[in-house]
């Protein structure tokens, strides 16, 4: 859904975002319709606007209402920053974005349906389920599900497909569609400080907090995102794996993780302009725990995706001219940034 038109204010330690659309408002449903979104917008626009929704969510003012037919941003997008617990230490887990914005990505994307329009909640966890799969050895039956006793999830198509490519490249038995080795894997979903009305004509009326609110004017998104935390296995004794699949063929991102311990401030995050890069300090790509340079594992990956023709020659030139290829996504960067202000104001 394309939105021209939302309020930001202050609200306790966090932010309230008001959205409001109906069933005339206008709306797009391919990557292809994002890019030209996107690519429609002035940098100086997107600069402006960036500020003003800054300012709000850094408590240097109190309201932005925004208002631009010409400059729509993208509701309703969910996403999700999984941090993976193993033994003392916590990992952010992200996945390396190939195309526009390039870099490191949380496990996020756009609603589904009209139910997820008015409630991104379900996008959420539709999209950390489909995204991220664990297993455990390649020569145990272990699966870790993230389901909850919601025993339909198991049964979307997507999931199923993810399951069905991956098995046809590793032939692992945990990646079976029965499901009797299954684990429940121990999640916990932390508390943050935003929330959000959806005024969605004759769709009704959603209200729902403990989410953090994400706009950024350079993917032109409004999105609302958790943060799970999963206790894995010790000593990285399990694989993760990209489950997302798009146009039949599994997109087989490379999953860093990054010691969380290493952005204990703002400042380690750079600023937005200066496109600081990060390095993981453990990779996993086509279901290898691999020690290989990440700068070789992502050139791989880009060729890959050539091949197969997951990016097009624009997007693939884009990504060579790119000057900084490990650095954050935008969205990736402010909910870092929020969890570590968030962190702070609660010690």
């Amino acid at each position: 859904m394309l939105v021209r038109k939302f309020n930001l204010s202050r609200r306790g330690p966090g932010v309230h975002v008001t959205i409001k659309f109906d069933r005339d408002s206008p709306a797009i449903w391919r990557r292809e319709a994002r890019i030209r979104v996107r690519q429609h917008l002035s940098e100086k626009q997107k600069r402006e606007y960036q500020d003003e929704i800054d300012a709000v969510v850094e408590g240097k003012k109190d309201e932005f209402d925004f208002t631009d037919s010409d400059f729509p941003f993208r509701h309703a997008n969910g996403g999700v920053l999984p941090i993976i617990q193993v033994g003392d230490k916590s990992y952010y887990c992200l996945f390396y974005r190939e195309t526009d914005p390039i870099g490191w990505n949380i496990a996020n994307g756009g609603s589904d349906d009209s139910d997820e329009l008015i409630d991104p909640q379900q996008t959420i966890l539709r999209e950390l389920r489909e995204e991220l799969i664990m297993v455990g050895p390649p020569s145990t039956n272990e699966r870790y599900t993230l389901f909850k006793g919601d025993k339909g999830a198991h049964n979307r198509p997507e999931y199923l497909k993810a399951l069905d490519l991956w098995r046809r490249i590793v032939g692992w038995p945990s990646l079976d569609r029965r499901r009797k080795h299954d684990i429940e894997a121990d999640v916990e979903w932390e508390n943050a400080p935003d929330f959000v009305t959806v005024l969605a004509g004759d769709y009704g009326i959603n209200e729902f907090c403990d989410v953090y609110v994400n706009i950024t004017t350079k993917d032109c998104a409004i999105e609302v995102d958790r943060v799970a935390i999963l206790r894995a296995p010790v000593d990285f004794n399990f694989r993760l794996l990209d489950g997302e699949v798009y146009g039949g063929t599994l997109v087989n991102r490379p999953i860093g993780l990054f010691e969380t311990s290493n952005f204990n401030a703002v400042e380690d995050l750079g600023s937005p302009a200066g496109e600081k890069e990060f390095e993981p300090n453990t990779v996993f790509y086509s279901g290898a725990l691999t020690d290989e340079p990440i700068r070789d594992v992502v050139e791989k990956h880009l060729v890959r995706q050539r091949n197969i023709r997951l990016v097009t020659e624009d997007q693939a030139e884009m990504w060579n001219i790119e000057g900084s290829k490990l650095k954050l996504c935008p969205i990736t960067r402010s909910i870092i940034n929020r969890r570590i202000r968030a962190t702070a104001s609660r010690g």
